[in-house]
């Protein structure tokens, strides 16, 4: 699976491993990307509510654009998905700063 940043016709941005399939993209841990004052980015579980960080499809139709992601994005997720980064601050899909 490679790190992929999505751009999807809803507006939102994903990043997450993915792998093409047929009619998509399977993408497991999506992040959503969230801009923030001084042109800074955090991540939020994107749909927090469902099963889709153990996998789920996004069809292509929903798909605007894909690229790799770059190398400080993808070291940045990485310490974002470890749940024992202490660098990391996690915000909520509501924008909310979450507990460590």
């Amino acid at each position: 699976m490679n790190l992929l940043y999505f751009k999807l016709n809803s507006g939102e941005e994903i990043i997450a491993p993915a792998t093409k399939v047929d009619i998509g993209w399977h993408v497991v841990n999506p992040a959503i990307l969230i801009g923030m004052p001084e042109h800074k980015i955090a991540l939020a579980t994107w749909l927090p509510y469902t099963t889709i960080q153990d996998g789920g499809l996004i069809p292509s139709s929903a798909i605007m654009l894909t690229l790799n992601v770059a190398e400080d994005m993808a070291e940045y997720y990485t310490k974002w998905i470890n749940p024992n980064s202490e660098d990391i601050i996690k915000v909520g899909a509501d924008g909310n700063v979450l507990p460590k």
